[in-house]
């Protein structure tokens, strides 16, 4: 009994390397969707102009150092999630809830963006919490999404939005 229990994790493996031999080379295309769609140049540049209307979205990472009065001793985890609005030609404004280390606030956020012609972007805001943060943004799925990283020294917090509607 005990042979037969030492065969079966080895047949497991015959049979996943017939499959692959039979089948073929996975293609690329059927891991497409586990990694970001970034616009590429065949698809058409990227523009001020990709990123336009309402987009909801979604923060998490560190607060590192500390960044107003009255939150918790750093480091903490920050959460947040909102809606931005874009319009189109290098402004928006964002309402979200934030969490900084359990204490939930809401805010509000105006600010710029740029966005180059490979889809690299980069943004300013500026929060009612008295908070101005920079990220470093890539525009996603022909302007359908972004993901951002923020490039400030006190957190190492990421992004990732999605259009809504049509």
């Amino acid at each position: 009994m005990k042979a037969i229990r030492n065969i079966a994790p080895i047949a497991v493996l015959l049979v996943a390397i017939i499959t692959v031999l039979a089948v073929g080379k996975p293609s690329p295309a059927r891991f497409a969707t586990l990694t970001p769609s970034v616009v590429h140049a065949n698809e058409g540049p990227c523009s001020v102009a990709s990123l336009k209307g309402a987009y909801g979205f979604q923060g998490s990472g560190t607060v590192l150092s500390q960044v107003a009065p009255n939150l918790p001793p750093p480091p903490f985890v920050f959460g947040q999630v909102g809606i931005a609005t874009f319009d189109g030609k290098g402004n928006f404004s964002a309402s979200s809830t934030q969490n900084f280390g359990g204490a939930a606030v809401p805010a509000t956020e105006t600010g710029t963006y740029e966005v180059n012609s490979d889809c690299t972007a980069a943004w300013t805001v500026q929060t009612s919490l008295g908070l101005v943060v920079h990220d470093a943004l890539v525009v996603t799925d022909r302007g359908q999404g972004f993901v951002t990283t923020e490039t400030d020294s006190f957190a190492v917090v990421n992004r990732r939005g999605q259009k809504l509607g049509n």
